[in-house]
Order: structure tokens, then C-alpha cells, then sequence
């Protein structure tokens, strides 16, 4: 029973990953045309950085990179894909809450959630100096036979120890992707 119960929950993640990616790949593809940047963090992105097989990890949240110039044109493309802001933001409150925050959470009707990130960090942590660090280390990478912008593997394993560091560690397999990111280094 435990055995079936492995493999269906294995089988499961795997195909939620594979969703996952063909809908990070369509994000990307629209954003991109309309012309806004975006580098691709966490999800089936690192699933392939880390492995190269983008089941291998277990799927969570698509996060995303864009410039703060180009958020709202993101918003607007997310909405067009059928995502809305997870948390109610008044009209004119969104440029106030960009300054000191670092994302926005979106979700969909099929229970996707996107973390669109104009910033790694708040502006607490000390990190906003280096954002143009990451738009000069990403490089093209290959998921769901498409390719999207994913962080260089140097560069990636900085984001995943902030990334956990700001997290405190919620999650065992942060330290795995860290592991499996650096052993491809080698």
C-alpha cells in the first residue's frame, strides 16, 4: 500500500511539474513579447538547472525576475493569462508597496501561483545594490523544449542561499537544490 501510495504522489508531482513547466514557458513567451524581460528563478527552471530533468524536483511556485520599470506591463500580461494579484492592492497604494517590498503573489483558477519579483529581497535585507548582478548572469536554458532565461548555476546558488537565508530554511530540499546545483559546477 505505502509502495502504490509513493508512486501515485511520485507520478502526480511529476505530471504537476511538467504542467508547470509548459506554463512557465507560455509566461515567458508573453512576456517576452511584449517586451518585458524576465528571468526565471525557482520551479521547473531550477528543476533543469539542477538535474536536467524537470520532474526531479518537486513543483511548487513559478517565481520570476522582471525590472521594476517593468511591472505593470507584467500585471497586464498576467492578467491576460488569467492571474490576479493574490493580495488586494488599493489604486495608488502599488507604487508605495513596491518600494520597501520585492514581489508580487499571483495565482490563477487552476491554483497556480507566480511570484513576480521586481527584487530578490526587501530593501531591509541589504540586497538591492546587486540587482543588476543578476540580469548579467542569466543565460538561456532549455525546458519543455523551449527556451527561457534562468540564472547562471554561480549565480543561481547565491539567489538559493538568499532565497533559503530569507526563508529560514522552511523547506530540506532548498539545501538539495544548493547540493545539486553545486555538483553540476564541478
Amino acid at each position: 500500500d505505502i509502495d502504490a501510495e509513493v508512486r501515485q504522489t511520485a507520478h502526480a508531482e511529476a505530471m504537476r511539474g511538467i504542467a508547470l513547466a509548459n506554463e512557465l514557458v507560455a509566461m515567458v513567451s508573453r512576456l517576452e513579447g511584449a517586451g518585458v524581460p524576465v528571468i526565471a528563478l525557482m520551479g521547473p527552471a531550477l528543476a533543469m538547472r539542477a538535474s536536467d530533468v524537470v520532474s526531479h524536483r518537486p513543483p511548487g511556485n513559478l517565481d520570476l525576475l522582471v525590472k521594476a520599470a517593468d511591472v505593470e506591463r507584467a500585471l497586464s500580461v498576467f492578467d491576460a493569462l488569467g492571474y490576479a494579484l493574490a493580495d488586494t492592492v488599493i489604486p495608488g497604494q502599488d507604487a508605495a508597496l513596491r518600494e520597501p517590498e520585492y514581489h508580487h503573489g499571483l495565482t490563477n483558477g487552476a491554483g497556480i501561483v507566480v511570484e513576480l519579483h521586481w527584487r530578490l529581497t526587501k530593501r531591509q535585507y541589504g540586497h538591492e545594490a546587486e540587482d543588476a548582478f543578476w540580469w548579467a548572469n542569466h543565460e538561456r536554458t532549455s525546458v519543455a523544449g523551449s527556451e527561457v532565461s534562468a540564472l547562471r548555476d554561480d549565480a543561481l546558488l547565491i539567489y538559493l542561499a538568499i532565497h533559503g537565508g530569507k526563508h529560514e530554511w522552511w523547506y530540506l530540499r532548498w539545501i538539495g537544490d544548493i547540493a545539486a546545483v553545486a555538483q553540476k559546477e564541478k
